[in-house]
């Protein structure tokens, strides 16, 4: 990371250029936060996950404290979030209680479908690649509060079998591109 800005309440990951890999998914449950991904660009810096678990690559999950909501508020921008496996998992869920969800020109994928010559180390513009979907899904929002508020704008998803499934209150989702989506030779639960 570039640096990395936490106070008690929150922060702010700037990444640098490079790929971020995870090999095990993370899972943050929150009690009233701000968190703020900022990359370089969405071909310039980003996070892969790479490993062989089941699960959400990055799973937000606001919780109750003292008897009172605590809301969650995340925002993304200028890079990617991809995964390097086929499972009926997403790449960002971001469920229960959120204040507002701020995502913009960011770039979600299947590795193989975004990298030349499937999985070279050279990462393409969405029209490169093949035309076979993963079984993920890009962005998952589910909402339980009254207020909920979703923005996704300029983000581009290529090779996912659901680009966003989102159950937020209020969304604005806007000047979005969707490449090989929803193939419907990948099996499915979604």
């Amino acid at each position: 990371f570039r640096r990395v800005l936490f106070r008690s309440h929150g922060g702010k990951i700037i990444f640098g250029r490079g790929i971020y890999q995870m090999t095990s998914p993370v899972s943050l449950v929150t009690t009233g936060i701000s968190l703020v991904f900022e990359g370089e660009g969405y071909t310039a810096s980003g996070i892969l996950y790479n490993g062989t678990q089941n699960a959400d690559a990055i799973n937000l999950l606001a919780t109750w404290s003292n008897g009172k909501v605590c809301y969650v508020n995340f925002s993304m921008s200028h890079m990617f979030l991809a995964g390097n496996n086929d499972s009926t998992n997403a790449l960002l869920k971001i469920t229960e209680f959120f204040g507002k969800i701020d995502i913009r020109d960011s770039w979600f994928g299947y590795w193989p479908l975004m990298t030349d010559g499937y999985g070279g180390s050279g990462l393409q513009p969405p029209s490169v690649g093949g035309s076979e979907a993963a079984n993920l899904c890009g962005i998952y929002i589910e909402g339980e509060g009254l207020d909920d508020i979703a923005v996704i704008e300029n983000c581009d998803f290529i090779g996912l079998q659901v680009g966003i499934i989102n159950a937020a209150d209020q969304s604005v989702v806007s000047d979005n591109m969707f490449l090989y989506c929803g193939d419907s030779a990948s099996s499915t639960s979604w």
